[in-house]
């Protein structure tokens, strides 16, 4: 999810588990993850990134909170995805984490160019009032 409170940095996630490998407590994850989506095609598609804990997002369990902070969004960068429930993959173990490097992105890296979208989109103005008013004449 989005954190739409700005409490997050670029970079920087919010993660809090409800339960941590069958321990009936929540856990907090703080220090550096490696969070990606399925399918990672692009070496950009696994992020190394902060886990942060901030009290004001503690509600928010077994989701990843995502900073809105930044040029281009981390869900953005991971498969050029979006947060309509895709399932996330976590890494915390501290020896893969402190041996990856990610790799540098752009956004014009990560977006389509102009000549994909324009050939594969037909643009239409149309707009839902000018549909309502043509059903009712």
């Amino acid at each position: 999810v989005q954190n739409f409170q700005t409490l997050l940095e670029p970079d920087e996630v919010h993660i809090c588990l409800s339960k941590l490998f069958g321990v009936d407590r929540y856990s907090d994850l703080d220090g550096h993850v490696l969070v990606a989506r399925n399918p990672a095609h692009l070496p950009s598609d696994i992020q190394r990134v902060k886990a942060v804990f901030k009290p004001g997002l503690r509600h928010l369990k077994d989701v990843i909170v995502f900073s809105i902070k930044g040029d281009v969004s981390l869900a953005h960068t991971l498969s050029g995805g979006d947060y309509d429930g895709d399932i996330a993959w976590v890494c915390w173990d501290s020896d893969t984490v402190g041996n990856f490097q990610n790799t540098e992105t752009k956004p014009e890296d990560i977006l389509p160019p102009e000549h994909v979208l324009s050939s594969l989109f037909d643009w239409n103005i149309t707009t839902v009032g000018s549909l309502s008013r043509g059903a009712y004449t």
